[in-house]
């Protein structure tokens, strides 16, 4: 009886000083693909049947935000939407989203924000493979039909298109859209701005093109160039990097073969834009990958956790990744890299005291035992 103190004291410590442990870790949404720009134009959900195709990166899926318009002048007027994916042309749904409902808040036009649209689970997908999705108004009647799906004044988004009632819509526009995955403690990555650059000698860095090559014929010189943006985690003294990784391909371009083709990868502090600069930019070799011809390609997945942490450390916003030619070779191609980041919460300094507190009362509990 005299120990049962003992017991009591651990369960305070632990309800007191750590009410949340139960509670989930930190949620990222992870974006694969998107089109942001300012919306121009509206096509009615229920009357256009408007799909936008897409060709993703990421291997799965479980969220898709879409920027809704509202044209009906029926004040408070509501109506139930949800979202489909489709592989290709196919009609029949890969997953179907949760019901969102939207409410008109006054007479007149009105534009929404991103809308959220929730998967029950992730929806496996082939990157590289193109796919579709569709805003569907699942409610009737006049006050729940002026509903719209607004488009981008140009052809802004280049893995894919519109698709207006069931015909791909290619007068040069795209449907305001972003995708991706939504993940405790993780946060997957797609470079910003990517390109090759150009240098033939003498002369210096000469051009930029927005595929990134890669090419050592003796005088021309092409290097690949990724950066990614992770200002979300800048100043985040609450988190801590547990692991990050570079995972992408480097595929064959020009299949002539002159022998193994050698590659140098290695990371630097970007400023989110591919510039001539980044040709001759410092780097810290982090990987060599070796490609054969026949092989067509070659994976890497490569460890830059201590890179991050260090360019995270100095409020660096923008994580670059330059992969160069080791050995003369014909034409080749970064494919998609990603950047993986896991996270972990720092425990806040009176915790750290709640800490000793409850390895204390358990240390006692099991001499007591």
């Amino acid at each position: 009886m005299r120990w049962k103190w003992l017991d009591r004291f651990a369960v305070f410590v632990s309800v007191v000083c750590f009410p949340s442990a139960a509670v989930r870790g930190e949620v990222f949404f992870s974006i694969d693909q998107r089109n942001e720009p300012a919306p121009t134009q509206n096509f009615n959900v229920e009357f256009n049947q408007p799909r936008q195709a897409f060709t993703p990166v990421f291997s799965s899926l479980n969220r898709v935000d879409v920027r809704i318009a509202d044209s009906n002048s029926l004040a408070n007027s509501t109506a139930d939407f949800e979202v489909r994916v489709f592989i290709g042309a196919s009609n029949t749904p890969l997953a179907t989203s949760e019901i969102v409902r939207l409410q008109d808040s006054g007479p007149g036009f009105e534009s929404f924000d991103f809308v959220p649209f929730r998967l029950a689970a992730p929806v496996s997908l082939n990157p590289g493979f193109q796919y579709r999705f569709e805003v569907v108004n699942l409610s009737t009647g006049v006050a729940a039909s002026g509903f719209s799906w607004t488009a981008g004044p140009g052809d802004d988004y280049g893995r894919g298109f519109p698709v207006l009632n069931g015909t791909a819509d290619l007068a040069g526009r795209d449907f305001l859209f972003r995708l991706g995955l939504e993940q405790e403690n993780q946060l997957d990555l797609v470079a910003t701005s990517s390109g090759g650059i150009r240098r033939i000698d003498p002369g210096g860095p000469s051009s930029i093109n927005e595929t990134s090559f890669l090419l050592d014929s003796g005088d021309n010189t092409i290097r690949a160039v990724q950066e990614f943006d992770v200002s979300e985690l800048v100043g985040r003294e609450d988190l801590a990097i547990v692991e990050a990784t570079l995972s992408g391909e480097i595929g064959v371009n020009n299949a002539l073969n002159l022998g193994t083709r050698l590659f140098e990868l290695g990371t630097f502090e970007g400023d989110g834009v591919v510039t001539l600069a980044d040709f001759s930019t410092p780097t810290e070799l982090v990987g060599n990958v070796s490609l054969d011809v026949d092989d067509g390609r070659v994976a890497f997945n490569l460890d830059v956790t201590d890179q991050l942490t260090h360019l995270l450390a100095g409020n660096g916003a923008f994580f670059g990744l330059r992969t160069d030619p080791a050995n003369t070779q014909p034409a080749s191609v970064v494919l998609d890299p990603i950047l993986k980041i896991t996270v972990t919460a720092i425990p806040e300094p009176h915790l750290l005291g709640c800490s000793l507190l409850a390895c204390t009362a358990i240390a006692l509990v099991r001499r007591r035992e």
